[in-house]
């Protein structure tokens, strides 16, 4: 049994979390492009609006002509919906892209839980002792980083050598 063969083994286990990491941020791309078609065609009909009515005001044109302008502007085709999935959501534009971001943290920790088991076990323990407020401070002063850094730090490593065995596997 090979570094790949585990590789393997352990990204099949995790896949689940990437591949809804995946949909939720394509649905967040989806909402996102509509919401600024939207607002590009809101700008647009109030820009023939404001220049239909200064030619009218210029022209002492009638309701009609407004009527006949804003009908020929050409209407922008939609984004192409994303494709359905088991977890497509009513949620806000934000709530996706946190949905998805979720999901892409549980797939790195699901890898890393499977390649490191203790190391990150030693992480989740630290995350849990930190303190919310002390949390959000830290994160305030762009000091983010140095929570759990020497547990981060620690399976960030044996992560990378887990691909490095495996890179070594495959290039022999």
């Amino acid at each position: 049994r090979t570094a790949l063969d585990d590789f393997r083994k352990v990204v099949s286990l995790c896949a689940t979390y990437k591949d809804r990491s995946i949909a939720n941020h394509k649905e967040f791309r989806y909402k996102r492009a509509i919401k600024l078609k939207e607002k590009q065609m809101r700008e647009e009909q109030n820009m023939i609006d404001a220049t239909t009515a200064d030619d009218a005001a210029e022209s002492n044109t009638t309701l009609s002509n407004k009527t006949t302008a804003t009908a020929d502007v050409p209407a922008k085709p939609t984004p192409p919906r994303p494709p359905y999935h088991s977890e497509y959501t009513p949620l806000p534009i934000g709530g996706n892209h946190y949905l998805s971001k979720i999901h892409e943290v549980n797939y790195n920790l699901c890898l890393a839980n499977a390649a490191c088991p203790e190391r990150t076990k030693r992480l989740t323990r630290c995350w849990k002792r930190v303190d919310p407020r002390t949390m959000k401070a830290m994160e305030e002063q762009g000091m983010e980083s140095f929570v759990c850094s020497e547990e981060r730090e620690a399976v960030e490593r044996c992560v990378g050598l887990s691909v490095q065995r495996v890179m070594k596997d495959i290039l022999g």
